[in-house]
């Protein structure tokens, strides 16, 4: 059985980890899991423009994917 390995999204997932003690991604295998992707900026900040905290919050979601060497494919 493989062993979990955890990762940190650079930038906000750094501050995550200090704070609270949490990774944004597990893999396993060829499986990867994510947690706690929100719609916010490096500095944690959340856009008045729900639009634009959308497009953040997928845009965290694949650089924590890409972190843990994966992608939406």
């Amino acid at each position: 059985m493989n062993k979990p390995k955890f990762f940190v999204t650079p930038g906000y997932g750094e501050r995550l980890l200090n704070e609270f003690h949490y990774s944004q991604a597990v893999k396993i295998g060829d499986r990867v899991e994510t947690s706690g992707q929100g719609g916010w900026d490096d500095d944690l900040q959340i856009s008045e423009s729900l639009a634009d905290e959308i497009a953040q919050a997928f845009r965290n979601v694949e650089r924590t994917l890409a972190t843990a060497g994966a992608g939406w494919e």
